[in-house]
């Protein structure tokens, strides 16, 4: 009888554990360089959310962007730009360090910072931006927009074909 009502008791805690995090494979992202009107899209990512403890996680598959120019989308992916053969994805980790102020169980519009460390190619740098957290009958949709420095990851490309600072937007509902 004690085994049972521990294996229940333990069941039980790692569903409550389990049902904190919240994932989804469609979240979005995009860059836009004002240079030459570039715009690039990316409706795969990976991305897990702890509404307990604030831990956010997103991935982008690089070859996974979309450009409206199929040639501007071969040279994204070539090795003096992304080389995504060799670098496949782009990956951000790290916290909404106000996570205490989001009512998960609540409709709403909550105002959130998210700090953590962005890995595009080889580079991993600090990141903190803000962003918002829609929650609307169980579903939790985040979003965030900053700029990039391109440079500062070792995106080079040719002169002049798209800006240094890049404009994202990501995007995530998780069910």
């Amino acid at each position: 009888m004690k085994r049972v009502f521990f294996l229940l008791l333990f069941s039980s805690a790692s569903f409550s554990v389990f049902s904190q995090v919240r994932t989804t494979e469609t979240a979005f992202v995009s860059f836009y360089s004002e240079l030459e009107d570039v715009l690039a899209e990316n409706y795969s990512g990976i991305s897990d959310l702890n509404t307990e403890t604030g831990q956010l996680i997103f991935s982008f598959a690089i070859q996974s962007f979309m450009f409206e120019n199929a040639t501007m989308q071969k040279h994204f992916n070539e090795e003096d730009v992304m080389h995504s053969r060799t670098f496949p994805r782009a990956k951000f980790v790290g916290e909404i360090t106000n996570n205490a102020s989001v009512n998960y169980q609540k409709n709403g519009d909550y105002k959130i910072t998210v700090k953590g460390s962005l890995t595009i190619k080889e580079t991993t740098l600090p990141i903190e931006t803000k962003a918002m957290i829609r929650i609307e009958n169980g579903k939790i949709y985040a979003s965030a927009t900053f700029t990039l420095d391109r440079f500062l990851y070792g995106i080079d490309g040719k002169d002049g074909s798209i800006s240094q600072m890049l404009d994202l937007t990501v995007k995530a509902e998780y069910e």
